[in-house]
């Protein structure tokens, strides 16, 4: 989540200018990216479809700083989007990105991380399925903390521990349902033997707020409040050097106070092999299967993220990067998500689903150590099932996207 991954994919292609080497690499760096893309689906709708061609300009910025036990790193980036058709000259706004962290550890047992992520974006997309797009410029605004401390027991016994706060908002009115916090706190232990086999066992709990959802009519009331208790079962297998397994099984049990249809009761997890057969290749298998909210925020890294309303969502997720030369390396990434949806009007519950595919493939290439051209190609159709479109749940549509950058720093 992943997390849920972003489901539209993009390719890159840059422009950038050479700069001077320095003789020694300083941990901070700062430049300038320009991207120009094309949408040509910039609403997500199922007919009559905008597209335009937009331009990126963005400063960047980052370090890497160690210091002694410690280590402090962050990168970030502030820029300005321009559409050129007239249609959607109203979708122009800023956008940043913002990811800092702390990596700390004693001289004796403790040792953790903690790391803050905050993004501001346009989102290009419908955001609960089947709620009518507005067909307006919609700002997502997501933040999140997460803190971690782990304290050796002994060399291979170790007590975890983690909180995390989640908040995610929108500009536009009509999608304030979707706004939510969440606090999740979890508390575990982790065996580890000579490094090839790492078990981990975790207690989770989670509280998730929606200010603004609304109670079925008549009542004219706002806020819905869900509360999750889980248990994980983690492994982690290094058979070799080139190959890594994780696994995660949970068992979980959350229950929401209005809107009942998201309570979920069962188990559900993840699957992750990553895959470095040569010192060019890497590839990467992720398999997931948990409630919608979980899936869209796995192995979150602060990119802009989809709000899943669904009940459960099953993901597969293929990715992979291949270094042609020292300069030259090519990605790619698929992945199909399919959601159970589930929706109850009146006393009658109905239930339907999605599949959303997406593929995206990029290329990059740094003419020096400062400078990066890129470039990606991406595609994303979503299909629902009868019922799904028949009560409003959600409604098909497909995007394709195209984007050329270039980014020049000073480090």
């Amino acid at each position: 989540m992943q997390h849920r991954t972003a489901r539209t994919l993009s390719i890159c292609i840059g422009l950038a200018f050479s700069g001077a080497a320095l003789a020694q690499s300083s941990p901070y760096y700062i430049g300038v990216n320009q991207a120009f893309s094309y949408n040509s689906n910039l609403y997500s709708t199922q007919s009559n479809e905008l597209s335009s061609w937009y331009s990126t300009t963005s400063i960047v910025g980052g370090f890497d700083q160690p210091v002694g036990r410690q280590r402090f790193y962050g990168s970030g980036n502030f820029g300005y989007n321009y559409f050129f058709n007239d249609e959607a000259r109203n979708l122009d706004s800023n956008s940043y990105g913002v990811n800092v962290g702390w990596d700390w550890e004693t001289i004796n047992r403790l040792s953790g991380t903690a790391r803050l992520t905050a993004n501001q974006s346009l989102v290009y997309y419908d955001i609960g399925g089947g709620q009518p797009n507005a067909q307006q410029k919609n700002i997502q605004n997501l933040s999140q903390a997460e803190l971690t401390g782990r304290y050796g027991i002994s060399p291979d016994i170790a007590l975890n521990l983690g909180y995390t706060y989640r908040r995610v908002n929108f500009s536009l009115e009509q999608y304030a349902y979707e706004e939510y916090n969440q606090n999740t706190g979890s508390i575990g232990l982790s065996y580890g033997s000579h490094g090839i086999w790492t078990y981990g066992a975790a207690f989770r709990f989670n509280r998730t707020e929606y200010p603004f959802y609304p109670h079925p009519f008549p009542s004219t009331e706002l806020g819905d409040t869900g509360d999750g208790k889980n248990f994980d079962f983690t492994i982690k297998w290094v058979p070799s050097g080139l190959s890594t397994v994780d696994v995660r099984l949970s068992y979980s049990d959350i229950n929401y106070e209005v809107n009942e249809a998201r309570d979920f009761n069962g188990f559900n997890g993840s699957l992750t092999w990553t895959w470095r057969p040569t010192g060019k290749i890497f590839s990467g298998l992720t398999l997931i299967g948990a409630p919608g909210d979980s899936s869209t925020f796995y192995a979150f890294i602060g990119e802009p993220t989809r709000v899943d309303t669904s009940r459960f969502a099953r993901t597969i997720r293929w990715y992979g990067t291949y270094l042609a030369t020292g300069k030259t390396k090519f990605t790619w990434n698929l992945s199909l998500t399919k959601d159970y949806l589930e929706q109850t009007i009146f006393s009658s519950t109905q239930q339907g689903s999605d599949l959303v595919t997406t593929g995206s493939l990029g290329v990059s290439y740094a003419p020096t150590r400062n400078s990066q051209l890129s470039c990606n190609v991406g595609y994303l159709d979503r299909s629902v099932s009868d019922n799904a479109l028949r009560w409003g749940m959600s409604y098909p549509y497909s995007t394709t996207t195209f984007s050329c950058s270039g980014q020049l720093v000073l480090q």
